[in-house]
């Protein structure tokens, strides 16, 4: 029953950690990929407030649409398996802490614990702080009744913090993958194998 409960626990762990990771890295390849597709097309836009804006080029604008709202889907598949991973490693800690090499007290346990508290700080900090800011200056930048003084200030607050958002979530999948390759080091070699655990 342990050695049930711990292959399930391991396996929630690896499979919390590779979709955030595998997340993030799709994230880095479709923004890129969005921005060039919708400027090969040179769309139109005919929504207001966006038809009447004159100095900006609408792909920006369309592309900078989709990603902003592939981060919003992105957002909730981070909370749920970083809640996930959270769970895991609470019982690797705890209630199977003898599957860890000298009960969690190796250097590869405290490395991974330190290197996955960074996406877990990006994490909250991007959705608390950045995120909102993010779409209020996005907002008023785009938007052709605000003063042309208050949208170029909202317009280079945009630039700070996208600029941040994307060092915060390379260093974030940079640490994650940190966790993944130390992960193995952290537990005892052919744990749930041994008899004791049948």
């Amino acid at each position: 029953m342990k050695a049930t409960a711990f292959r399930l626990t391991q396996g929630a762990y690896w499979l919390g950690l590779g979709t955030w990771l595998g997340g993030l890295l799709m994230l880095a390849v479709a923004a890129g990929i969005t921005f060039l597709t919708v400027r090969q097309y040179q769309p139109t836009l005919h929504t207001p407030p966006y038809d009447q804006l004159t100095d900006v080029e609408p792909y920006r604008v369309l592309a900078g649409g989709i990603v902003g709202n592939v981060l919003q889907g992105l957002a909730v598949i981070q909370v749920i398996c970083a809640l996930v991973v959270l769970g895991c490693v609470s019982l690797q800690v705890s209630l199977h802490r003898r599957h860890l090499r000298n009960q969690g007290r190796h250097w590869a346990n405290f490395l991974r614990l330190l290197l996955l508290l960074f996406p877990l700080i990006a994490l909250t900090v991007d959705q608390t702080v950045v995120t909102p800011n993010l779409w209020q200056a996005r907002q008023t930048m785009y938007d052709p009744s605000q003063p042309a003084p208050k949208r170029v200030e909202a317009r280079a607050m945009f630039g700070r913090l996208h600029t941040l958002s994307e060092r915060m979530i390379g260093a974030g999948a940079l640490a994650l993958a940190g966790v993944i390759l130390l992960s193995p080091f952290a537990f005892e070699v052919g744990t749930g194998q041994g008899k004791d655990d049948l």
